[in-house]
């Protein structure tokens, strides 16, 4: 049988309210909202050169207006109406759509991530015909780690650990002090890689 696949505009209408819990909003960015956007990216990729790229941001950001693709929502507080971060869920055409999640530093550490996450997946569930989410996690990101492992997020794979293989074999071939200096980023960076994490969305749809 094949599988009614919503888009954005069917899973959260334009000018619509995702869904709401006594504190927090999440709605759909309009584009007044740039400079919302742009203070979670500076303060989530800021220290890359790379991801910092200002063309990059422009595309990424029409991609947040436009793409049907992907549903990309602000967290407002109700009582404050400040802007705390934002939910994102992506690939919506996908049997395994991915979740992702980024929190302004000043309210991190306040249980807030958890407790967003948890009513944007429950609103999911009730409406994309999926059977799980796929989360992408950083390996040296602990706290988003133990937040999706606490919600019953299960590790189903890696990617791109061989390329911190391929940084330790250059440093050791060159010596830890040359290859240090034959990089300009953090030799840190290296070492890192993707952690894949999958959550059940059983009961979503009408399923049981």
């Amino acid at each position: 049988m094949k599988r009614n696949i919503l888009d954005r505009d069917q899973t959260c209408p334009d000018g619509m309210m995702f869904t709401e819990d006594e504190s927090y909003l999440l709605c759909r960015y309009e584009e007044k909202d740039r400079k919302l956007y742009d203070k979670i990216w500076e303060e989530t990729f800021g220290q890359s050169p790379v991801l910092n790229d200002t063309e990059l941001k422009i595309k990424l950001w029409q991609d947040v207006l436009f793409d049907k693709n992907k549903l990309q929502l602000k967290i407002i507080h109700k009582k404050t109406g400040k802007y705390v971060g934002e939910v994102m869920v992506m690939n919506l055409d996908s049997e395994m759509p991915e979740l992702g999640i980024q929190i302004l530093k000043e309210y991190q550490g306040q249980g807030i991530g958890s407790r967003i996450m948890k009513n944007f997946i429950d609103q999911l569930k009730s409406i994309l015909p999926v059977e799980a989410f796929l989360v992408k996690i950083l390996s040296d990101n602990h706290i988003s780690r133990k937040l999706f492992e606490n919600m019953g997020a299960v590790q189903i794979g890696e990617e791109g650990k061989e390329y911190g293989e391929l940084f330790k074999k250059a440093m050791e071939d060159m010596g830890k002090e040359v290859f240090e200096k034959s990089v300009t980023s953090d030799v840190g960076i290296f070492q890192r890689y993707i952690i894949c994490y999958k959550i059940e969305a059983r009961g979503g749809n009408g399923r049981q």
